[in-house]
């Protein structure tokens, strides 16, 4: 007997992304092994990694997760992303965000955390549905495109994200990739049919001759992050965010 933690992250319980979930499910215990399941959407798990995490705090002035994280193990098991106003992370963009606003360029910043910006892409999404009994993100994109009904946070950052000649990602690399909140971002914000499309991706997207960068801090030295190191050279770890 095998005993298996399963997570399922999909918003549709009719999809059939849950479906294959449940049927492994099923065989598994019909196998005689022990499952747990984890449901983000039906549980409205919150992805956003802050305080809440820890029932207690070592530091309460000053938030580092991994700190946390060690004095929190003794009795408890979490998943973990970061949210501290005073990290290094947070000053690098500040600096940037001041250094440009001296230069003269025009700055709208959006700060996750601090707008406590919901990182589930569900129906809340938009002002209306066309589909009310299955969830497909990409048909509600499009018809939210068609009819202009996106949730106004979700307007907000697509108009930002339409009006910049340069897009700056600020984030701590967790896990090899985004912070969940920047991913919720991501998939909420990049709405199909409004930013990309089949005909319009990558060199023919919708926003061809916009600039991206990555910001990022890592929580171990360079020499880490190089072909012959130990978490692997950074350029392959960030092929998917650069696609």
């Amino acid at each position: 007997m095998v005993k298996y933690f399963i997570v399922i992250a999909h918003p549709e319980p009719k999809s059939i992304c849950q479906a294959i979930g449940n049927t492994a499910i099923e065989a598994l215990e019909a196998a005689g092994h022990e499952v747990k399941v984890t449901r983000l959407y039906e549980e409205n798990f919150d992805a956003l990694s802050t305080r809440k995490n820890y029932k207690e705090v070592k530091d309460a002035a000053h938030f580092k997760p991994p700190i946390e994280d060690a004095h929190a193990t003794a009795t408890n098991t979490f998943v973990i992303a970061h949210p501290e106003p005073k990290s290094i992370c947070q000053a690098i963009g500040n600096t940037a965000i001041e250094a440009l606003e001296a230069a003269g360029h025009e700055v709208k910043v959006t700060r996750l955390y601090e707008q406590n910006f919901d990182a589930l892409s569900t129906r809340k999404n938009y002002k209306e549905v066309k589909d009310a009994a299955h969830f497909k993100p990409p048909i509600e994109d499009a018809h939210a495109t068609a009819t202009n009904t996106f949730a106004d946070d979700v307007e907000a950052e697509i108009q930002k994200l339409e009006w910049c000649d340069v897009l700056v990602f600020q984030f701590p690399l967790y896990w090899f990739s985004l912070p969940a909140v920047l991913k919720g971002w991501v998939d909420r914000v990049f709405a199909f049919s409004r930013t990309y499309s089949y005909a319009q991706m990558y060199t023919t997207g919708v926003f061809k001759g916009k600039r991206a960068i990555l910001s990022f801090t890592t929580g171990g030295p360079g020499a880490m992050y190089t072909p012959d190191g130990f978490s692997g050279d950074i350029n392959g770890i960030l092929r998917p965010i650069h696609r």
